[in-house]
């Protein structure tokens, strides 16, 4: 840890992590520790400040944030910039609720919304293309083809007509035996 410095200045800039803050007229950023960062998330730009900090390398950590007694904050800026349901600055003042706020008001909202567009009755009869009697039909089908052709490439089936036309009649009579256990299920 290096020597102590003291320098007093109108914070310019905050960071969105609100851990960093410059001042006017220094373009170097300085580094809130974990001590001093709930101080600096009270402030907001334009507040002067009395500053208490150590180089590190190039960086400049915060061991000491304080706001100046004579220093008085933009009134129009601090009402923007807090939250509406617990008063905490804002890092960004364009929401109206900070972060741990946000699901409050959520759920203060009624559960159910009002729609200008007539609702219109789904029928029951309508399937979706994954959900339908052909769909269903076409994989009993590919099942049951696939079963008999699994039996049929047993090497130890022994018949007495090995021509390609005999094979293929005994796979159709195994399939549609397969799908007839398929659909009765």
């Amino acid at each position: 840890m290096g020597n102590t410095q003291e320098v007093k200045g109108t914070i310019s800039r905050i960071a969105g992590n609100g851990k960093g803050f410059q001042i006017e007229g220094d373009a170097g950023w300085f580094n809130a520790t974990e001590t001093s960062a709930p101080y600096l998330a009270k402030l907001t730009k334009g507040t002067e400040v009395e500053i208490s900090f150590f180089k590190k390398g190039v960086g400049r950590i915060v061991t000491k944030i304080s706001k100046l007694e004579s220093a008085q904050e933009p009134a129009a800026e601090k009402a923007e910039g807090t939250c509406t349901v617990c008063g905490k600055v804002l890092k960004n003042p364009s929401f109206p609720t900070c972060w741990t706020c946000k699901d409050k008001v959520k759920k203060e909202e009624p559960a159910t919304k009002v729609y200008d567009a007539p609702q219109t009755a789904v029928k029951k009869d309508t399937y979706d293309k994954y959900n339908n009697p052909e769909k269903t039909a076409q994989i009993q089908r590919g099942n049951a083809l696939n079963a008999a052709g699994a039996v049929m490439s047993n090497p130890n089936i022994n018949m007495q007509d090995n021509s390609p036309e005999a094979m293929i009649e005994i796979t159709k009579v195994m399939a549609d035996a397969f799908l007839d256990w398929l659909r009765a299920e």
